[in-house]
């Protein structure tokens, strides 16, 4: 058990002092490869971008912004939800009531 604690604590320490950094296999190592050759080879890469940034228009949101009420710390729902949820129950409140006639026949 000690040995075990030992080298489990000797694994700690070299992992977290940096001297134990993980190597890519060979088959990685070949895929980085050519996946970087092919961004080469297409002319991507040059400045780190793979576009130009002036070319994407900035988009802002100039709509409407819903600021909630705060009624004893919840906040109140809008209108439109206040009535869907109306809506929901008295459907389910006039389904409900079919449900417990069904039973009778």
């Amino acid at each position: 058990m000690k040995a075990f604690v030992l080298g489990s604590v000797l694994l700690v320490a070299s992992v977290c002092s940096g001297s134990y950094i993980p190597h890519d296999t060979p088959e990685v190592a070949a895929a980085k490869a050519a996946h970087f050759a092919a961004h080469a080879a297409a002319g991507v890469g040059s400045g780190g971008h793979h576009w130009d940034h002036h070319e994407a228009p900035i988009q802002k949101w100039h709509g409407p912004i819903h600021i909630p009420k705060i009624h004893k710390g919840v906040p109140v729902e809008t209108p439109e939800v206040q009535h869907a949820k109306a809506f929901h129950a008295a459907a389910y409140a006039k389904v409900a009531g079919y449900a417990h006639h069904d039973d009778h026949l």
